[in-house]
């Protein structure tokens, strides 16, 4: 009986002992999470720190619940650090709810609402990024049937974002990337749009392209010529960084020097070329800006024919569509290892001409052209009718076409297309309401000329959705014309480059930071395809956005 009345007591003595630390016991006020304030998007992994506004307060454990699911828990601590990850849970808003357990059973709770996102690229734009004198520059990311993932309206520059949705995407899910500005005066809107389509978050992650070598004249000049006439003329040419023209009525010679805004520093040499009419002699003559800004008078006689050296090209290649097409042969010089890497090139040679196939008219079996041997390096391009190859190097004997083809229909807003043919993997669409001497379509009493460049996966895709506009574009002139309107496929085409195997190699390696494909590659090569009669294909083989 004593024991029993012992042990009693020693539980009421216990009690009490509790009773009074509870009674004792600093409760918790307020819970602070730094990194959960204001609302976040989350679409990355991130640290979540916990802590409670007294440190003297006894804590059994943490819970933290994602809506009313448990994701983290600890006990008998009294702060906590714990990693979050969006990819594990459902995009779209959500509470992040904190729970802190007391002794004695007391619990305080904390929320804090969120949205999951799921990151689709890292965007880094320089200050030249976009052409000069357009304005109103929105990017946006689609999904494959077209549906607006997210949009971001770009008011400055230089510009560094994510770019993320609140959709539900695999790693794996193809999408594209869309860039467009444009151009508005009182009478015409100029919209300029780049697509990029079956970009996964798994094949490209960042998107920090250079800018296109962007200028604008910083000097013009007239120089007085001597002994040139109406057969033997200057040969209008031009390089990376200047231009001219010869007027062989008034022998007047214009020269124009380019300003470089992306600080690429400017040629300071500058070759000059005459011929006679009928090409039967060749010669070049290489000016500086003191010779221009000292007046100098250009004599034919100081023109020089030294290493100069002929060559031909086979050109016997018909493609047999009915269009008038070009068959053009350029050559590209650079006079040092910089210069090429820079793409400060010199025009040395171009020639060509328009053909109309359906009479045989102007088909000749070989292309001329004179090559100047004192360059340090060489690049050229040979147009013929619907191939088109870039190349470093002089010029080839001949060129062995590939046999690829390129079928294909626009109906409202889906192109359908086959290709045909091997190693190619890269495809493209240009899609225009024409040039300012067409007739444009006019929105609400506006022209609208507009250029689309849409580049694709020539292996794995049949079809493509164009996308939906975020709503700034759909109240542009242009994106009224789109919403009821089928737009015009000018040409399609399928290309390759040597060295680069596939589409996600293709992405990397030149779209990612809008590389020069010739300084990646040492050849391109295309087949083109119109529906149209009489349809030119445009020469944009260098970059993707210009």
């Amino acid at each position: 009986m004593k024991k029993a009345v012992m042990a009693i007591v020693a539980l009421l003595i216990l009690y009490s002992c509790d009773e009074d630390k509870i009674e004792d016991q600093v409760f918790i006020e307020n819970i602070d999470s730094t990194a959960l304030l204001n609302n976040p998007i989350l679409y990355e992994p991130i640290d979540i720190n916990v802590s409670f506004d007294n440190p003297d307060a006894e804590v059994e454990a943490i819970n933290v619940f994602l809506d009313d699911q448990l994701i983290f828990n600890k006990n008998g601590v009294k702060s906590l650090s714990f990693r979050f990850e969006p990819e594990k849970y459902s995009p779209g808003e959500a509470i992040v709810k904190i729970e802190a357990v007391q002794p004695g059973g007391n619990t305080f709770m904390k929320d804090y609402p969120i949205i999951i996102h799921r990151k689709l690229l890292q965007i880094d734009l320089d200050s030249n990024f976009f052409r000069t004198g357009y304005g109103d520059h929105v990017l946006f990311a689609s999904a494959a049937d077209g549906f607006l993932l997210a949009s971001k309206t770009i008011e400055t520059l230089p510009n560094s974002f994510t770019l993320t949705t609140d959709q539900e995407i695999s790693k794996d899910t193809p999408f594209y990337l869309n860039m467009a500005s444009r151009f508005v005066t009182n009478d015409i809107e100029i919209v300029s749009i780049k697509s990029v389509d079956d970009l996964t978050r798994s094949s490209l992650d960042k998107f920090a392209p250079k800018s296109p070598r962007r200028g604008d004249v910083g000097q013009q000049w007239n120089l007085v010529t001597t002994g040139f006439n109406e057969n033997i003329l200057i040969v209008g040419r031009n390089g990376a960084d200047y231009s001219y023209g010869y007027d062989h009525v008034d022998f007047d010679f214009s020269f124009s020097k380019w300003v470089n805004f992306n600080g690429i520093e400017p040629a300071d040499e500058f070759y000059i070329q005459s011929a006679h009419r009928d090409g039967t002699e060749q010669g070049y003559k290489w000016i500086t800006e003191d010779d221009l800004n000292n007046g100098i008078i250009l004599d034919v006689a100081d023109f020089s024919s030294e290493n100069l050296v002929e060559g031909e090209v086979d050109v016997t290649y018909v493609d047999d569509f009915e269009n008038g097409h070009d068959r053009r042969l350029g050559i590209y010089g650079y006079l040092s290892d910089e210069d090429f890497w820079t793409n400060t090139y010199h025009n040395i040679w171009l020639s060509g001409f328009r053909t109309l196939q359906s009479p045989n008219m102007f088909i000749r079996p070989t292309e001329d052209y004179v090559l100047n041997t004192s360059f340090h390096h060489y690049a050229h391009f040979l147009f013929l009718e619907d191939y088109l190859t870039v190349r470093r190097g002089t010029p080839l004997t001949n060129y062995s076409i590939p046999d690829w083809q390129l079928d294909f229909e626009i109906t409202g807003k889906e192109i359908t297309f086959n290709s045909v043919g091997t190693d190619h993997y890269v495809g493209k669409f240009w899609i225009s309401s024409g040039n300012v001497t067409d007739e444009l379509p006019v929105v609400e009493g506006k022209k609208v000329l507009y250029e689309w460049d849409i580049c694709f996966n020539s292996v794995k895709k049949e079809s493509l959705k164009l996308p939906e506009f975020p709503d700034t574009m759909k109240n542009w002139s242009f994106g009224k014309f789109y919403e009821t309107n089928t737009p015009e496929i000018k040409w399609g085409r399928v290309e390759r480059y040597e060295g680069i195997l596939d589409y996600v190699q293709y992405l990397n390696t030149i779209i990612k930071e809008n590389n020069d494909p010739l300084q990646v590659s040492p050849l391109f090569e295309a087949k083109f395809r119109s529906n149209e009669e009489y349809s030119s294909f445009n020469f944009d083989m260098n970059n993707f956005f210009n």
